[in-house]
């Protein structure tokens, strides 16, 4: 999984995150998984077989305690929610990913701080920067191939989805395919995933996928469909008080 799709899949995991909401669902965590230094070694057989390691890898330390809080937090209940959803953690990835966020936080110190605090295409650009600080030269075909690694996780996540049968899921696959592509792709995508039936049974989820598509409205020049998504979506997060995600929508509609 390619970093750019498995930190915005973090971000949806962890849109409710904000003061004692965290303290709640961390409390809420098996204390196995209440860590910023996840090994392995401390895990039942059950949760270890939830992980994909590396062809020679025998165990795993994640160590998201390199990360300032209350991210470092953020990603181990995201890390522990996708195993209890059934999902697989690519450990290579999830270790590439804490390795550039450290980075990114260390050269900017105003990205310290939440997950929720930058746009997904803000931290794309924070995560390169840090490559090229660190390896003195801009990411290279490597860093782009995970764009094609991208759209087969999509791939993968939409057959999964058709088998589940769930709103979320087939809406959520949508939602995905919506953000991997551009023009006129895109949108068709942003609006199958709001046209799913049931879809709006899952407030949160749909006003989640109501904020991205108004954002990429606002961008295209087209205003008053924007406004129209961020108001509802706006309407939404003022009766659940996500405030990170209702600060984002109320930024957008200025």
């Amino acid at each position: 999984m390619g970093a750019k799709l498995l930190l915005e899949s973090m971000r949806d995991t962890s849109g409710c995150f904000q003061g004692n909401v965290l303290e709640g669902v961390w409390a809420a965590l098996p204390e196995r998984f209440r860590t910023v230094e996840l090994d392995s070694a401390e895990l039942e057989p059950a949760d270890r077989a939830a992980f994909t390691l590396g062809k020679h890898q025998r165990g795993f330390r994640l160590r998201f305690g390199r990360l300032p809080a209350p991210m470092d937090r953020e990603m181990a209940w995201c890390c522990w929610r996708i195993v209890d959803l059934g999902g697989r953690v690519p450990v290579g990835s999830m270790q590439g990913l804490v390795i550039s966020l450290a980075r990114a936080t260390e050269d900017h110190p105003q990205l310290r701080g939440s997950l929720m605090q930058q746009t997904p295409r803000e931290w794309e650009r924070a995560l390169a920067a840090a490559y090229a600080r660190h390896y003195g030269r801009l990411p290279g075909k490597g860093w782009m191939r995970c764009q094609g690694s991208q759209v087969e996780q999509a791939r993968l996540l939409r057959r999964w989805a058709e088998r589940t049968d769930a709103a979320w899921a087939i809406s959520t696959t949508h939602l995905v395919h919506a953000l991997l592509a551009s023009g006129a792709d895109a949108e068709k995508h942003f609006r199958l995933a709001l046209d799913v039936p049931r879809a709006r049974s899952r407030p949160f989820t749909y006003a989640r996928t109501r904020l991205p598509y108004g954002e990429w409205l606002r961008r295209a020049g087209r205003r008053t469909d924007a406004r129209t998504q961020l108001a509802e979506a706006a309407e939404t997060f003022r009766l659940l008080d996500p405030a990170p995600l209702l600060a984002r929508t109320w930024a957008e509609q200025d």
